[in-house]
């Protein structure tokens, strides 16, 4: 050591001092933290207590958020702040959050069901393929595949002929089946029809009475129709009894030829002409053809 030593009084604060700040925790100095005496001479020990004192409260930094309670804080905390009226039991309660526990367990069970039903539907749609009835199914005759475009158009002087059921090229067996079943329903319910159709109609009391009555009403007030004049002048008459042929022999002539006698020249042309009149509402128009 070189120099003078200190006195004995001095050296004596300063281990007071120290002793002191060792003591006091608020006195204790970060080395980490910058001192701005830390270049300057020492203070004297009556200034530096009052130094120590005021800084550090701005060594003190607060922790940054809100601070934690100093009892235990619980996770989950209700607030009550929009429940009135007087707490229920805590039986109530416990059956109550059984019951939610309960119907979530439950929605989600049948949200499970749901979902693994719809895989299910598509793997079978996957492996499983269908096609359309355009592609199994073979086309209907084409009418107009053979039509001549430069021909006129006109009716057909020749019968269509009907549709032809080619389906049992492509029918499966359960077509068939079903086939088979709707036909023998279709005959029976025709035999129903044809059964309900032979019965007689059943008429009531009344209905034979108004009947009786109306038949009275018409005979006595209403005049004769005249078909009904005609037919009873008819009967009447002598071209009745000469037309009977119950009444009369059998006649070649007029019984298989109708009365008719055999087509002459002047027969035939006095037909001709009069088909010949006609030509003017049948015959081929004069303007062109239709199309």
């Amino acid at each position: 050591m070189i120099g003078p030593f200190i006195p004995e009084h001095l050296l004596k604060n300063k281990r007071e001092e120290e002793e002191q700040q060792k003591e006091d925790p608020v006195a204790d100095i970060n080395d980490e933290e910058d001192d701005i005496d830390a270049y300057a001479p020492e203070l004297p020990p009556d200034m530096l207590q009052p130094a120590v004192v005021e800084s550090a409260p701005k060594r003190r930094r607060a922790p940054l958020g809100p601070s934690l309670p100093s009892g235990p804080v619980s996770r989950y905390e209700d607030d009550e702040d929009d429940v009135i009226g007087p707490v229920l039991p805590g039986g109530i309660i416990q059956e109550d959050d059984e019951d939610i526990s309960s119907t979530i367990n439950e929605i989600e069970e049948r949200a499970r069901r749901a979902k693994e039903a719809a895989e299910q539907q598509q793997n079978d749609k996957e492996g499983k393929l269908q096609r359309g009835d355009w592609m199994l199914v073979p086309p209907e005759a084409q009418f107009l595949k053979g039509v001549e475009q430069g021909k006129s158009r006109q009716f057909s002087k020749s019968e269509v002929k009907n549709k032809v059921d080619n389906s049992g090229w492509t029918d499966t067996p359960a077509d068939k089946q079903r086939k088979l079943e709707e036909r023998l329903a279709g005959k029976k319910r025709s035999r129903d029809r044809d059964a309900e159709e032979d019965e007689p109609v059943k008429l009531s009391a009344r209905d034979i009475e108004l009947r009786n009555q109306v038949n009275a009403y018409n005979s006595e007030k209403r005049a004769m129709s005249l078909m009904d004049m005609h037919r009873k002048n008819y009967v009447k008459s002598k071209t009745f009894e000469e037309e009977d042929a119950s009444k009369r022999p059998f006649d070649r002539e007029k019984d298989l030829k109708g009365g008719s006698s055999r087509m002459d020249y002047k027969r035939k042309q006095e037909m001709l002409k009069r088909a010949g009149e006609l030509s003017s509402k049948f015959g081929s128009g004069r303007s062109g053809s239709f199309l």
